[in-house]
């Protein structure tokens, strides 16, 4: 790039306009400065994204290690307190479970599980076993076999938004052994 400076001249006869290179200059040209402080923008801006997409990536993952934690607690807190009966029933729907251990004075229920109103899984005593369950479902096969189907979901998003929500779906089946 050619720039044009006036620098005055000791001799009469020399031309006081010249023509120097930009190599030769003092300083940066505007045109230099905006194309710097441009491509800085350019890379605080891909940094700002980069840094933003990991915490979405960090929240998400640990949102998800909490449902399965969770969903896996409800399961086996369930299945250790099904293998000591000696029979089963669930309600019509499936969301309700009561297992049952023989006595010699008649059948006595051990424990019971079901879905409440808020998306509760309860015990037998009303104790909350898990506050995330989207859906519960008890197949019985014969009267010793358990099918548990439970989906956990948290809430990681709002009602509008849901799309960024984690749902699991766990599966187990559990037996009465006495």
């Amino acid at each position: 790039m050619m720039r044009i400076h006036n620098r005055a001249s000791t001799r009469p006869h020399c031309n006081k306009w010249r023509l120097t290179s930009a190599d030769q200059s003092d300083g940066f040209v505007l045109t230099e400065l905006i194309i710097a402080i441009s491509l800085s923008l350019v890379a605080i801006a891909a940094a700002t994204v980069i840094y933003s997409v990991a915490i979405k990536s960090w929240n998400g993952t640990a949102s998800l290690v909490d449902v399965q934690r969770e969903g896996s607690l409800a399961v086996e807190q369930m299945v250790r307190r099904i293998r000591p009966g000696s029979s089963v029933t669930a309600n019509a729907s499936g969301e309700s479970l009561s297992v049952f251990f023989a006595a010699a004075s008649g059948d006595s229920m051990i424990a019971c599980f079901y879905l409440d109103g808020q998306h509760c899984l309860r015990n037998i005593d009303g104790g909350t076993i898990t506050d995330r369950v989207d859906s519960l479902r008890f197949d019985i096969s014969g009267q010793h076999t358990v099918n548990i189907d439970i989906w956990i979901r948290d809430n990681a998003g709002t009602a509008a938004h849901t799309a960024d929500d984690n749902a699991v779906l766990y599966s187990s089946s559990a037996v009465c052994r006495n």
